[in-house]
């Protein structure tokens, strides 16, 4: 099975849309939104999952999710969620950044200790969206990609998430 493991819903089609298309790998999202939820943005969880599962269906892949709660960091509750899917035979996830998205980060970590060999994606920053190595596009693709992103309506809405999905849509690998 070719995995590509997703730190929240939406960085699957923000930052590796192209890989998902090109590879098909089944997209695994370790955490569940309630940050948003409790601080009164008005959106659940299951919100967020219903946005994913939308943009898993125009990607055309299945999708599942682990249910880590986004109010948590616990390394040793990442690597747990993680290891069920240790005999995948391909792994995409993200790269491990300096002043890096901290879940973006435990999971980073958690798939490089669990996996022989990871392929690494670039999501963000402090400083915002990474750059790498450009991933190739194929014709259709990032209408594809622009479709998925249209279904997270929920960050699109708000001023802080705003910005990642009118960013240049471009995605970057690590190596």
């Amino acid at each position: 099975m070719k995995l590509l493991i997703s730190p929240h819903n939406d960085d699957e089609a923000l930052f590796a849309s192209f890989t998902i298309l090109r590879e098909r790998p089944v997209v695994l999202i370790v955490y569940d939104s309630w940050i948003q939820y409790r601080r009164g943005d008005g959106i659940t969880a299951e919100q967020r999952r219903q946005e994913s599962v939308r943009a898993a269906d125009i990607l055309g892949v299945e999708i599942t999710f682990c249910g880590l709660s986004d109010e948590r960091t616990d390394p040793a509750e990442c690597l747990a969620a993680l290891s069920p899917f240790a005999s995948a035979s391909q792994v995409w996830a993200p790269a491990f950044e300096r002043q890096g998205n901290r879940h973006h980060n435990l999971v980073a970590t958690a798939a490089q200790s669990i996996f022989p060999v990871v392929n690494k994606y670039m999501t963000y920053t402090e400083r915002g969206k990474s750059r790498g190595v450009p991933v190739p596009i194929a014709p259709g693709w990032i209408l594809k990609k622009i479709k998925a992103l249209a279904c997270y309506e929920s960050q699109i809405e708000l001023p802080q998430t705003r910005d990642f999905f009118l960013q240049d849509q471009y995605e970057y690998s690590s190596h």
